[in-house]
């Protein structure tokens, strides 16, 4: 067989076509996680504002990882869903689809939640990594992120259906409806409902539990849960998208009024999420 002389600056040599196309071929599978096997299937089904940014961003350099892919489809089944307008059939049809197309390992994404019993049945071998803080704290932040510049109609709308519909607010959260928020029983309702959820939807084989705080420290606790070495995970992103904005509207509530309300609405799951969490590093763990 005649030799091609092929002009390349990756083959500037002389080569066989055919062994030249074949190993072109081998290149993009072992660089590309579009077409390699996937190492493993993970989601994150945290909150807002919990952490699932981060997430996503620790395995973001060595692994095919994406925090809310395909965000405004997703929501359009999520709220279609939720409206009686389409049926499961149809949002799974769309989840395996999507899984096909976009083909990640990790997925983080507070939509996830909102068809995590597809998910658990659909992807029998993923695992689910739930990210979780205190709701005071956590609600601190989606005010804050509520506060800054307007939203899509969209994730208004998606608001609602987290938080409720606009309602009578109480005297002492003056301060949230002047403001156009939500009110804490909305907010802390939500909290206590999406983690509840998670906990009870998920085999225990297969869900984490990561406090937001501690993402950097456990990150090799989460390699080991997905299979993957830490040296490949990144910790330095842990903590790479803390928000910009802090308008402290909490701190014009009564803080009384604010904890007793946070601990009877939220008080249970605090403690089934902190029976499930990861513990604290020790100093052998450190060495």
């Amino acid at each position: 067989m005649q030799e091609t002389t092929v002009k390349s600056r990756f083959f500037p040599v002389a080569a066989d076509h055919t062994a030249r196309q074949r190993l072109l071929r081998i290149v993009r599978t072992m660089s590309s996680p579009f077409l390699r096997p996937r190492t493993f299937h993970a989601f994150g089904v945290g909150m807002a504002k919990s952490g699932t940014h981060s997430l996503s961003a620790i395995f973001r350099t060595h692994y095919h990882s994406a925090h809310e892919p395909e965000e405004d489809l997703l929501i359009e089944h999520i709220l279609g869903l939720a409206g009686g307008r389409t049926s499961i059939a149809v949002v799974e049809r769309y989840l395996t689809e999507a899984d096909k197309r976009l083909k990640l390992e990790m997925n983080a994404s507070l939509l996830n939640y909102f068809v995590l019993p597809s998910l658990v049945e659909m992807f029998g071998e993923a695992r689910f990594i739930l990210t979780v803080r205190p709701p005071l704290k956590w609600l601190e932040s989606m005010i804050n992120q509520q506060l800054r510049p307007p939203c899509p109609v969209r994730w208004r709308r998606l608001r609602d259906l987290r938080f409720g519909e606009p309602a009578l607010f109480p005297n002492e959260e003056h301060a949230l409806e002047v403001r156009g928020l939500y009110t804490l029983e909305g907010y802390l309702s939500y909290w206590a409902r999406h983690n509840r959820n998670v906990l009870q939807q998920v085999p225990a084989n297969r869900l984490l539990v990561v406090e937001t705080n501690r993402l950097a420290s456990s990150i090799r606790q989460i390699a080991e849960f997905v299979g993957v070495p830490a040296s490949t995970l990144n910790a330095h992103d842990a903590h790479a998208f803390k928000a910009r904005q802090h308008f402290d509207v909490l701190s014009e509530l009564d803080q009384g009024y604010l904890e007793e309300t946070a601990d009877r609405i939220c008080g249970d799951v605090v403690e089934a999420c902190n029976a499930r969490v990861l513990p604290p590093k020790t100093t052998e763990d450190r060495a």
